[in-house]
């Protein structure tokens, strides 16, 4: 079967560095807002400390397995979406050529409207008593957060969260190539890589 041996190729080409780019975004932004921390803690920080208590072992223990976790889930969307995309199910423009500047505008002001509406709403939503204990629980064990805690979320908010993903059938989408692009795009959305990662990866495939 030619789709089952391509999804396995794929699975064993392509997945791997979705894991190990959304991986590394995750360890060097945590290990670099720590060793900001841990250079001025002594001056600026130390004085505006509010607990007493310090994170422990434990904590960062804690915090970095389920971030994993999270890295994990986050890759699996990406690929999803890398799938959809190559199998024609979702449109990706790889230049602004194609659609224009003024529908990357429109997009991505509609994409941030969007994004940030599902993500106040939903955060919400996972505060109420009868959702809380099974969507964001782990993220409120960080009384005393770290660097390390920013993926800490339960399995069902890491999918919550990356419902916000475009779908396969949903509405074209266009990506720049460019380094503005991505730049914009991580500014404007906030979002994780593991979007942008695959959506390199099919700008190849599109362009061959």
């Amino acid at each position: 079967m030619t789709w089952l041996s391509d999804l396995i190729g794929n699975t064993a080409s392509v997945l791997p560095k979705i894991i190990l780019i959304e991986g590394g975004r995750y360890v060097a932004t945590a290990g670099a807002v720590t060793l900001v921390i841990s250079v001025l803690w002594r001056g600026y920080f130390r004085a505006r400390k509010i607990q007493p208590r310090s994170a422990q072992a434990q904590d960062y223990r804690r915090e970095i397995l389920a971030s994993l976790r999270t890295v994990l889930i986050f890759s699996v969307t990406g690929f999803s979406l890398y799938l959809a995309a190559k199998a024609g199910w979702i449109t990706v423009y790889g230049d602004f050529a194609v659609a224009g500047p003024v529908y990357f505008g429109v997009t991505l002001v509609l994409m941030t409207v969007a994004h940030d509406t599902y993500f106040y709403w939903t955060h919400r939503a996972m505060h109420q008593p009868r959702l809380f204990r099974m969507f964001h629980r782990t993220h409120h064990k960080s009384r005393i957060p770290t660097p390390w805690a920013a993926y800490a979320f339960d399995i069902p908010e890491a999918l919550v969260i990356v419902g916000r993903k475009p779908r396969p059938g949903s509405n074209s989408i266009q990506r720049s190539n460019s380094t503005s692009g991505v730049v914009l795009k991580e500014l404007f959305d906030g979002d994780t890589f593991e979007q942008l990662v695959p959506f390199t990866l099919i700008g190849a495939y599109r362009n061959k």
